[in-house]
C-alpha cells in the first residue's frame, strides 16, 4: 500500500493540476483573479510607457515622436502634471496588485482546503478491509508532507501568474516603443528555456525521490516516538537515535540535491542572460539608432524581464518537483474511492437483534497471508446473552469479532441477524449502526469528558451520562475531578490512567444503546476489583443487550453464558459457562 504514484510528463501533470484547481475554485473566481491580473498588467504597461515622454521632457527632447504625437492631440505636456499622472498610475497599479495578490492567495488556500477535504473524506469513506492495511505513517505523510509540498507548489504557480502579467506588460512596451527589438529580447530567452527544458524532468525525478524519503522519515519518526519509553528504560538512547538520524541524513541529501539542481539552473540562466544583455547594448548603440530615453527604457525593461524569466524557470522547476506529491495524493484518493462503501448507506435505519446472530461456516484469509485467519467457523449468539471468546494471540478472535461487527466480509460462509443475511456493504453498514465496539487501545481526544462520552451517541442528558458511568465503574473518579463531566482531557486521554480511559470508553459505548456490544480486551488495564465491578454492571444488562467479549483473564468467563475457544483460526471448544457461585 505504500508504492509511489506512476510518474507522468510535466505538461500532462501540470494540465491535470490546473484543471483540478479550476474545478475546485470555480470558473467565476478564477475569471475575477485573471481580470485583476489583466488590469494590473495594463496599469504596469501604461506606467512603463510614460517613462519615455518623462525622460524626454527631462532631457529637453521636445521634438521626439512621442511628444510630437501628444502635441498633435492638442496637449501641452509639462513635467509636473506628467509626474503626477505617472504617480497616480503607480498608485493604481499598487492597489490592483494588492487585490490581485489577495485574490490569488484566496484561490490557493481554498483549493488546498478542498484537496485536503477530498483526501480526508476518501479515507473516512473507504471500507475497513482497505483501511486496516494502511500504515499510519503513510497516511500522515500524505496529510502533512505531501500536502505541504502541494501548498508550496501552488504558491509558486500563483507567483508565476503574477510574474507573467508583468512580463507581458514589459514586452508590450517594447513592442510599442521599439518593435524590431522585441525579437531580440524574446528569442534568446526562448532559446535558453528550451535548452534548460530537460532540467524539468530532472526536477520531477528529484521530487519523486524526495517524497519517498519523506515517507520513510515519517515512519521512522513514528517508530522513534513509540519506542521512547522502552528506550529510556533500557538506556539505549544513542542506539535509538542512529536509525532516525540515518533517515534524516538521507532526507537532507535529497533536499540538498534539489537545491544544487536549482542553483545550477540559476547559474546557467544568469550567465546566458548576461551575454544577451551585452549583445543587446552593443547592437543598440552601434546599429540601433536609438535615442537615449528609448535605450534607457529598453535596458530598464530588460533588467525587469531578467529576474521574471529567471524566476519563471525556477518556479517551473518547483512545480515539477511538486507534481509527484500531487499525483500521489490523487492516486490515494482514487484507491480510497475504489474501496469506498456505498454512498448513503449510513443513513439507513439500524437493525434490531431480537433472536440470534449466526455465523455459518465463516472463513477469511487476509491478503498475502499463508493461512486463513478464520476457517469454517460456526457460532450462534443468542440475543441478550454474554459470550466470551478465548484463545492464544493470533487464534482468530479479533477477526471473528470484526466479522460479527460487520467490519469485515467473510470470504466464505454467511452471517445473518434474525435470518437476514449480512451480504453487501450497505446491509453491513446498517448493522454497524446497531453495534458498539470497545478496543483495548482507547481513543479519547482533547476535549471535555462530556464531549468524549457523547462523541458516538450524540447529545445525552447528564442523568444518562452518569448512568453509563456508573455501569462502567467510572462515576467515582469522574466525580472526584474538579470539573466533573466538564473536566478537559489531554491528547489521547493524557492525565488519566489506562484503566480510567478504558472505563470512559466503555461508558461511551453503552450510551449508544447497542444491540450488540463487542469488547476486545476492553478491561485489560483494570485491576481485578475494578474489572469485577465493571463485569457485574454489564451483567445487569443481560436480556436487553447481546455481549461478545474477547478476554484472556478468567474474570470475564465467570460472567459468561457461553465460552468459545479458538486456535489456529478454528473454533475448538464451545460450551456453556459454569454458573457464578
Amino acid at each position: 500500500m505504500s508504492t509511489a504514484a506512476t510518474p507522468r510528463g510535466f505538461a500532462t501533470g501540470l494540465h491535470a493540476f490546473l484543471r483540478d484547481l479550476l474545478a475546485s475554485v470555480g470558473a467565476g473566481r478564477m475569471a475575477r483573479a485573471l481580470l485583476l491580473l489583466l488590469l494590473g498588467t495594463l496599469s504596469e504597461g501604461l506606467g512603463l510607457l510614460m517613462l519615455v515622454p518623462l525622460l524626454q521632457l527631462i532631457d529637453g527632447q521636445a521634438a521626439t515622436p512621442a511628444l510630437q504625437w501628444l502635441l498633435r492631440q492638442g496637449l501641452r505636456p509639462e513635467l509636473g502634471p506628467m509626474l503626477g499622472l505617472f504617480a497616480a498610475l503607480m498608485l493604481m497599479r499598487a492597489a490592483l496588485a494588492r487585490q490581485r495578490d489577495m485574490a490569488l492567495l484566496a484561490l490557493r488556500l481554498d483549493y488546498l482546503e478542498a484537496l485536503r477535504a477530498r483526501l480526508e473524506a476518501a479515507l473516512a469513506l473507504a471500507s475497513w478491509p482497505f483501511l486496516v492495511r494502511l500504515r499510519h505513517a503513510d497516511v500522515m505523510h500524505l496529510m502533512f508532507d505531501q500536502m505541504a509540498r502541494v501548498t508550496q507548489g501552488s504558491f509558486y504557480l500563483m507567483q508565476g501568474l503574477s510574474g507573467l502579467g508583468l512580463g507581458i506588460a514589459s514586452l508590450a512596451v517594447v513592442l510599442l516603443v521599439a518593435p524590431p527589438w522585441i525579437l531580440v529580447l524574446v528569442l534568446p530567452f526562448v532559446l535558453l528555456l528550451w535548452l534548460l527544458r530537460r532540467r524539468l524532468a530532472r526536477a520531477a525525478a528529484l521530487g519523486t525521490r524526495f517524497g519517498l524519503g519523506q515517507r520513510e522519515f515519517m515512519a521512522g519518526a513514528r517508530d522513534f516516538l513509540a519506542g521512547l519509553k522502552l528506550v529510556k528504560a533500557h538506556g539505549i538512547e544513542a542506539r535509538h537515535l542512529v536509525e532516525l538520524g540515518r533517515r534524516a541524513d538521507a532526507l537532507r541529501d535529497l533536499q540538498f540535491g534539489f537545491a544544487r539542481h536549482q542553483a545550477n539552473t540559476r547559474a546557467w540562466f544568469e550567465g546566458g542572460s548576461a551575454l544577451v544583455l551585452a549583445a543587446l547594448l552593443y547592437g543598440a548603440s552601434r546599429w540601433g539608432g536609438m535615442a537615449l530615453p528609448e535605450l534607457i527604457l529598453l535596458v530598464f525593461v530588460f533588467t525587469r524581464l531578467l529576474p521574471l524569466l529567471r524566476d519563471a524557470q525556477l518556479q517551473l522547476q518547483q512545480l515539477a518537483h511538486m507534481l509527484p506529491a500531487y499525483d500521489e495524493i490523487n492516486d490515494w484518493i482514487g484507491r480510497c474511492h475504489a474501496a469506498a462503501e456505498p454512498p448513503g448507506a449510513a443513513q439507513t435505519p439500524p437493525m434490531a437483534l431480537r433472536h440470534r446472530l449466526t455465523l455459518e461456516g465463516v472463513s477469511l484469509r487476509y491478503r498475502d497471508a499463508a493461512t486463513p485467519a478464520l476457517a469454517h467457523a460456526d457460532l450462534e449468539l443468542l440475543a441478550g446473552t454474554v459470550t466470551v471468546l478465548t484463545g492464544t494471540s493470533g487464534s482468530g478472535k479479533t477477526t471473528l469479532a470484526d466479522i460479527a461487527l460487520g467490519l469485515l466480509a467473510p470470504d466464505g460462509g454467511r452471517v445473518h441477524v434474525d435470518g437476514m443475511v449480512l451480504a453487501g456493504e450497505a446491509i453491513r453498514r446498517r448493522w454497524r449502526a446497531s453495534v458498539a465496539y470497545v478496543a483495548q487501545d482507547t481513543y479519547l481526544f482533547p476535549a471535555s469528558i462530556r464531549d468524549n462520552l457523547c462523541w458516538l451517541s450524540g447529545p445525552r442528558t447528564d442523568a444518562e451520562l452518569w448512568a453509563a458511568l456508573e455501569l462502567a465503574d467510572a462515576a467515582p473518579f469522574v466525580r472526584a475531578l474538579a470539573d466533573g463531566l466538564g473536566h478537559p482531557l489531554g491528547e489521547r486521554g493524557e492525565g488519566l490512567s489506562g484503566g480510567q480511559r478504558q472505563r470512559l470508553a466503555l461508558a461511551r459505548a453503552l450510551l449508544c444503546r447497542p444491540q450488540l456490544l463487542v469488547l476486545d480486551e476492553a478491561t485489560s488495564q483494570l485491576d481485578p476489583a475494578s474489572e469485577e465491578r465493571v463485569l457485574q454492571g454489564l451483567a445487569t444488562l443481560r436480556g436487553g443487550m447481546t455481549l461478545l467479549a474477547i478476554a484472556h483473564r478468567p474474570a470475564a468467563s465467570r460472567h459468561a453464558d457461553r465460552i468459545v475457544q479458538l486456535e489456529g483460526g478454528r473454533i475448538v471448544a464451545d460450551s456453556a459457562a459454569a454458573p457464578v457461585a
